[in-house]
Order: C-alpha cells, then sequence, then structure tokens
C-alpha cells in the first residue's frame, strides 16, 4: 500500500506540477503518523513507487538534462511572469475570490467546523491525524500555487477532496446542532438547494473565453482547408483535436515571449515571437487559427491570407494573398 500511495501520488504530479505537495506530505505522516510496519521500510517503500510514474522524465533527463531541468523548474519559477504587467495584483485577485464564491466558502467553513469539532464528536488519535493529514494535503497544495506567479482558479480544484473529508464532518455537526439528527432532511435540501444554484451560476455566467463546441467547429474548418502535409500554426488544443503534426517549435504558446539567443533558443527548442511573425509573412503556415483578438488583429494587417472565418473567440487564416 505504501508503494501504491507513492505511485499514485507521484503519477499525479507527473500529469501536472499543481499536485507536486502531495508526495512530500504524505511521506512525512507516514513517517510520523502511521505507526504500523516498519517506517524505513514503508518509506522505501514509497519512494520506489513514487519513482515508476516519473520513468520517461527520467530518461529524458538522462539524455537532456539541461532541457529538462529549464522545463520543470527554471521556466515555472522565473519565466512564467515574463509580459505579464499587473501580475501580482492579479495574483492577489485571485487568492481572495474564494470569499466571493459561495460554494469555496461554504466548503472552507464547513471543513474547519469539522476540524475543530472532530474531537468533540469522539473519534480517536489515530482517525484525529488522517483529518489533519487532509488539512495538510490542502495546505500545501494551496501554498504551492500560491507562488505559482501567475496563478489561476482552476490550479486550486486540487484542494477540493481533501476539504472535503472534514467538511462532512462539519455539515453533520451543523446539522445536528440546528436540527433533529434523526431527521437530516431539510439541511440536506438547502445545501444541494445551494449547490445547485452555485452551479447553474457557474454554467451560464458569461466568460471571456472559447468553448469545446467551437474549438471543434475550429478543428472541422481547420481539417477542410488545411492541404495535405501543410504545416498548421494553432493554438495547442487545436493540434489535438486535427491530429495535424505540431511544428518544431509549437509545443508550448508562451514559450514565444522568451528572448534568448539563437543558440539557447535552438538549444531549448524555442521559438521567439520574432522569428514566428517572419515564418508567417514568409509564408511558411498555409493555415493559421488565432484565439486572440490583437493577435488576430497583427496578422489581418500583414495581409498575408485572402481568406478567413471567424467561430466565436477564434479567427481561421487561409489561403495566401501572394504566391
Amino acid at each position: 500500500m505504501s508503494a501504491l500511495s507513492g505511485m499514485l501520488a507521484s503519477a499525479a504530479a507527473c500529469s501536472t506540477l499543481l499536485t507536486a505537495a502531495v508526495s512530500p506530505v504524505l511521506l512525512i505522516w507516514m513517517w510520523l503518523n502511521n505507526r504500523a510496519g516498519n517506517r524505513w521500510v514503508k518509506a522505501a517503500a514509497f519512494v520506489a513507487g513514487a519513482l515508476v510514474p516519473c520513468a520517461p522524465v527520467l530518461y529524458l533527463f538522462v539524455h537532456g538534462p539541461y532541457q529538462v531541468t529549464f522545463d520543470i523548474l527554471k521556466y515555472h519559477s522565473i519565466y512564467r511572469r515574463i509580459e505579464w504587467e499587473g501580475a501580482t495584483a492579479h495574483d492577489i485577485g485571485i487568492v481572495s475570490d474564494w470569499i466571493n464564491g459561495s460554494q469555496s466558502l461554504l466548503l472552507v467553513l464547513l471543513a474547519a467546523a469539522g476540524l475543530v469539532f472532530s474531537r468533540k464528536i469522539g473519534f480517536d488519535q489515530a482517525r484525529r491525524s488522517e483529518f489533519r493529514l487532509c488539512l495538510w494535503l490542502a495546505l500545501a497544495i494551496g501554498a504551492q500555487n500560491l507562488f505559482a506567479h501567475p496563478t489561476f482558479p482552476q490550479y486550486f480544484i486540487f484542494l477540493i477532496p481533501f476539504l472535503t473529508v472534514p467538511a462532512a464532518i462539519g455539515f453533520y455537526v451543523v446539522a445536528t446542532r440546528l436540527g433533529d439528527p434523526d431527521r437530516p432532511r431539510i439541511p440536506i435540501i438547502v445545501m444541494l438547494g445551494v449547490s445547485v444554484l452555485c452551479l447553474c451560476n457557474a454554467l451560464y455566467e458569461d466568460r471571456d473565453s472559447y468553448t469545446w463546441r467551437q474549438l471543434e467547429q475550429v478543428a472541422d474548418k481547420v481539417k477542410q482547408v488545411t492541404p495535405a502535409g501543410a504545416a498548421l500554426l494553432a493554438p495547442e488544443q487545436l493540434y489535438v483535436l486535427t491530429l495535424l503534426p505540431v511544428p518544431p517549435g509549437m509545443e508550448h504558446d508562451d514559450a514565444h515571449k522568451l528572448k534568448f539567443g539563437p543558440a539557447e533558443s535552438a538549444r531549448l527548442h524555442i521559438l521567439p515571437k520574432a522569428e514566428l511573425d517572419r515564418q508567417i509573412k514568409a509564408g511558411d503556415y498555409p493555415t493559421m487559427v488565432s484565439c486572440d483578438d490583437d493577435r488576430t488583429s497583427e496578422v489581418d494587417g500583414w495581409n498575408v491570407y485572402s481568406q478567413k472565418g471567424d467561430f466565436g473567440e477564434c479567427t481561421v487564416f487561409w489561403q495566401f494573398k501572394h504566391k
């Protein structure tokens, strides 16, 4: 079980660095609190299990240690904030926005109540240590993603499973104190009503973004107008939807804002924006998709393409004006 928990926690971190804090918290908790079995054996099994999902990354590190170190550590710690004015104010707004959200505020308050009253309910020390583990996991993930500068609301979704455990206890305590514990129908109906209202608001609120259905329409148009074997310049999602190959340097959109010398850019497979603009003007991309208004206006002004189609937030360009 220790090896399995290490493997699953590491697999999550290898899928998204937003969950990287889970593995060390679990390992420390096992060492300090879980007394069943030999702690050295369990720790070794946990670490061995954690190495299994990391095998692809370790393989790449052996062949390109500089590139892997830059991509996983240096970029995220230094270069994510480049060309983002007001990133600090943005982060403060994101981090404090949970107070304005009914679901988030209710979850945090119920989780706090559950942690406070878990002792009074009569749970033993072993069970309460598991509740504290949920707290430490939520705090560790929240602290890590707080410093992911800039940060975004979806980064904190990984706190929800760990807050839900003590929140269930908090809901039980509040429901039993406000009503008959043998008839929990009313508090459950109230809780479900609040959740449904918040869900409806989240589904229908006006969002400044494109939807997956719009991207599917864009992908259909791209496949229709792109010649066989031609290069496509598009947001990352469209390479997945169209199954068309990703041109070198297009693996990560945000990499275009990095300004390194030619040798360093080639070493890291980075295509600076100036070079990308030159390639567009030179006709290297028979089909181009832009989902950014400023970028769309910029490409329009270059008079490279004679045809374009608008699909919500995205614009598809194709067919050169001049051979």
